[in-house]
């Protein structure tokens, strides 16, 4: 960071051979490095103003006892000064002193980035754990591991003003990540979506542990119990707050609906943490709310009454999931297994539902098969002719026919 170092400074000073009284100056009003000189001045224009009511009227000398600034004795006249070499070198030195500023905080910022997910060392995780404050105890099992805090604290401490909405299965345990990482099971995951000035911006990409989809009630509260825990121990928001805010996602889902009507689909659920999280974002963006506040909005405030609240509610038996996506089917699952096993379910329930083969169908009006009838044939037809079976009455017109010429080709006896 050689902005930061007074040492760089002056020795900048020299390559761009400024002038020594010039330059002390320059330092008795405490600008003692490029980065200092920079900030206070972000323009050539400011730089100019600055040397012409500073600089141009003084002089200075430095000894033992420190700098001292006295009125120039020969005033300049500043259109003759600011075309003079003595003018091209402060010139000189403001661009190189703002170059090497904008390098270092470039430099500064990628450092940040690549740095935020190998940062969170065992050791600095419990030194977070430790500081905040209401957090319950946790294990392996329910503690969130590092890569998962990592994603949480680059989401909301990058400074960039964008935020990202992290799926269910992106909140993954200590447990979870150390098995991932002995098996080598790592791959890349898209972002729902981000937010930079309420604005959408592109998808992006981040390390995560495969995880299966969150289908079930069990895992659910397992996983945003993590939410709550990641969030609070990077120090985005109290654990109290958004625990409150999953109790009141977990009892819509819970409530048992009145007779003909279904609850909301875990899909639902889904959706309405989606659009919640998707206008918390959008004021996150703009510096004018905290998460705490927007999740105390949409549980105990205004926003409980909020649209995005109507997914929850107990519906008709036969109206469809609103919470899938377009492209997803019902019965899609996330895991070879479960396709497999759901692949196997149907062939199952067709196999069950499909007519029995011939010779072992079921008689129409007791319902058993034929090997449990008596001289094993089907039972009488209502309406139909005393020993007449279903296989006879049904038998095709053609073999009817057939039978028919066959009677009357015999010959009589």
């Amino acid at each position: 960071m050689s902005s930061k170092v007074e040492a760089v400074f002056t020795t900048t000073a020299q390559e761009c051979e400024l002038d020594e009284s010039d330059f002390l100056v320059i330092k008795s009003l405490g600008i003692n490095t490029a980065e200092k000189l920079f900030y206070r001045m972000p323009t050539l224009t400011d730089y100019e103003e600055f040397v012409q009511e500073k600089v141009l009227p003084s002089s200075a000398f430095e000894d033992a006892t420190g700098i001292t600034v006295y009125p120039r004795s020969a005033p300049l006249i500043w259109n003759e000064f600011k075309r003079s070499e003595d003018m091209a070198s402060l010139r000189r030195f403001y661009e190189k002193c703002k170059a090497m500023s904008k390098r270092d905080l470039d430099n500064e910022s990628e450092a940040k980035d690549a740095s935020t997910l190998k940062s969170l060392t065992p050791p600095v995780v419990a030194d977070l754990i430790r500081k905040a404050p209401g957090l319950p105890a946790m294990t392996a099992r329910d503690r969130p591991g590092n890569l998962c805090l990592s994603k949480v604290m680059a989401n909301f401490q990058s400074g960039t003003g964008s935020f990202s909405h992290l799926q269910w299965e992106c909140y993954t345990s200590s447990e979870e990540e150390k098995l991932a990482e002995r098996r080598g099971e790592r791959k890349v995951t898209k972002l729902d979506f981000a937010f930079k000035d309420r604005t959408l911006i592109a998808e992006q990409s981040i390390p995560e542990v495969e995880k299966l989809r969150i289908e079930d009630v069990v895992r659910l509260g397992d996983v945003l119990h993590l939410r709550s825990l990641a969030h609070a121990i990077v120090g985005v928001c109290d654990f109290a707050v958004y625990n409150d805010y999953h109790a009141e996602l977990l009892r819509c889902y819970k409530t048992a609906p009145p007779s003909q009507m279904r609850g909301p689909t875990i899909n639902e659920i889904r959706l309405t943490d989606r659009l919640i999280h998707e206008e918390i974002f959008q004021y996150l963006s703009e510096g004018t709310t905290s998460m705490a506040a927007g999740l105390v909005y949409f549980v105990t405030g205004a926003g409980r009454a909020s649209a995005f609240w109507r997914f929850t509610e107990c519906r008709a038996k036969a109206e469809p999931d609103l919470g899938l996506e377009p492209d997803k089917p019902a019965d899609k699952t996330s895991s070879k297994g479960n396709q497999k096993g759901a692949q196997k379910g149907k062939q199952t329930q067709v196999q069950q539902q499909a007519p029995a083969a011939s010779g072992q169908g079921v008689c129409s009006v007791c319902g058993k098969t034929r090997a449990e009838h008596p001289q094993k044939r089907f039972c009488s037809l209502p309406g139909k002719g005393k020993g007449k079976s279903k296989n006879k009455e049904t038998a095709p017109k053609s073999v009817k026919r057939a039978s028919a010429g066959d009677e009357a080709e015999k010959p009589s006896s």
